[in-house]
């Protein structure tokens, strides 16, 4: 595991990406990862949630940023951005 990153709005999500591309969410209360999502052309080294709580930014390693929108048990991807 590469980075952590917390919920803006939810102190029971975890996120965590690693060198794999792949982000995932955590309950914290649980221990359970309750969803995750790929994509990622490289190792995940940031992980933000936007302040409302409604999407969140993964950034990699080759310096590219995707944002999802996370619904309760799907994300939809929002952005790609490359380098």
């Amino acid at each position: 595991m590469a980075v952590l990153g917390f919920h803006a709005i939810n102190d029971r999500i975890i996120m965590s990406g690693g060198g794999d591309g792949v982000v995932k969410l955590w309950d914290r209360r649980s221990g359970g990862e309750f969803l995750k999502f790929g994509g990622h052309s490289g190792a995940i080294t940031v992980l933000k949630t936007l302040p409302h709580g409604k999407a969140m930014i993964a950034g990699t390693a080759d310096g590219k940023l995707m944002v999802r929108r996370r619904s309760r048990l799907c994300s939809a991807l929002l952005y790609r951005a490359a380098a």
